[in-house]
């Protein structure tokens, strides 16, 4: 099945893991092509994150991100993806729910809040979507 949709206010699209579509923006009215057309996976056991979630406006402080060698001025209160889309940075992501790791980075120093129980795997891969760094963090991205 090869048809071009248009995208527009009433359509949700989900690129999941395909590589072609994944990276960049869309637009309204962009065309895309979609190879297949299912229903979107309803993750009804999670409770989806409010982007910009504060856990504590009175104790909000600025801290560092360094990702790749690069550092970036954040706080300690939005989720990491948030803050580094801010400053352009295209991290891959499906769900913002923590739910299909693509946006999954290796934390190498710092600590994090964690929004999920799965937000952190074995060997420091945490899920930028659902970790709010407590302190300066180090992060690798690929």
């Amino acid at each position: 099945m090869q048809k071009s949709v248009r995208i527009n206010q009433n359509i949700k699209i989900c690129f999941c893991k395909n590589k072609d579509y994944n990276n960049g923006i869309y637009n309204t009215d962009d065309v895309v092509k979609m190879s297949s057309k299912k229903s979107l996976k309803q993750y009804n056991s999670l409770r989806i994150i409010r982007h910009h979630l504060l856990i504590n406006a009175e104790q909000e402080k600025p801290i560092l991100i360094n990702v790749n060698g690069k550092e970036y001025l954040a706080n300690n209160q939005t989720i990491i993806l948030e803050q580094l889309e801010m400053y352009g940075l295209q991290i891959p992501y499906a769900c913002r729910a923590g739910v299909c790791g693509c946006c999954k980075m290796k934390l190498i120093a710092g600590k994090v809040f964690l929004l999920a129980k799965t937000a952190i795997k074995k060997h420091g891969i945490l899920l930028s979507c659902s970790c709010i760094p407590k302190t300066n963090i180090t992060l690798l991205c690929n």
